[in-house]
Parts: structure tokens; sequence; C-alpha cells
């Protein structure tokens, strides 16, 4: 939770766009939380560059987010979503993708 919020309030500070906004707490809260159900409950190989990823957990979370983001921004949005799948699946200890997340995609809003 500490990780969470501190990776939000670095991406509140950092974001101009209100839709940009809404697309990272989309994803840090409903796509990574997806990603987690669908990788724990559905059967799929698991990623070959993160053994503790699987392939449905990275397609939950690129899919939902897609469509949100779609929906928000157009194709920008469904770019956000595929690079937040891949920052997720490729996050490890010690850093959480919690944090992660939101920080990555806040600094590219910045520059974007």
């Amino acid at each position: 939770a500490i990780w969470f919020a501190a990776g939000i309030l670095i991406a509140l500070g950092i974001v101009n766009s209100i839709s940009f906004l809404a697309i990272i707490i989309f994803v840090t809260t409903i796509g990574d939380s997806l990603a987690t159900i669908f990788g724990s409950l559905v059967k799929s190989t698991k990623l070959p560059y993160n053994r503790k990823k699987s392939v449905a957990g990275f397609l939950a979370i690129f899919i939902f987010s897609g469509i949100f983001g779609f929906a928000l921004i157009g194709l920008q949005g469904v770019g956000i979503a595929f690079l937040s799948a891949v920052l997720e699946s490729i996050s490890m200890h010690p850093l959480d993708d919690n944090f992660i997340l939101p920080v990555i995609l806040g600094a590219i809003s910045y520059v974007v």
C-alpha cells in the first residue's frame, strides 16, 4: 500500500493530463489486479523473461487497460496499455510494480 501511495502521489505531481492520469490510476489499480487474478486462475505459459508472471496476466492488463485507454485518448491509450503490461511483467523485487507503473508512466506523460 505504501508503494502504491508513493507512486500515485509522484504521478499526481508530474502528470498534466487528467485523461493520462486516469489511465495511470486504472492501470495501477484495476489492470494490475486483473493481471494477478487472470495470471492465477487461467492456465497459461510463463513469460520467458520472468517465470513468476504468465501470458494470461500480461494479456489481462494489456486488454483491459487498452480498452480503457482507447476510450479516453485513442490509439495512444493502447500504447500506454502495452507499455504498462511490459513494465508490470518485468518488475521484480525490490522494485514494486505498484510504484514503478505510475512513476514511469507519469514521467512518460511529462515528456509526451
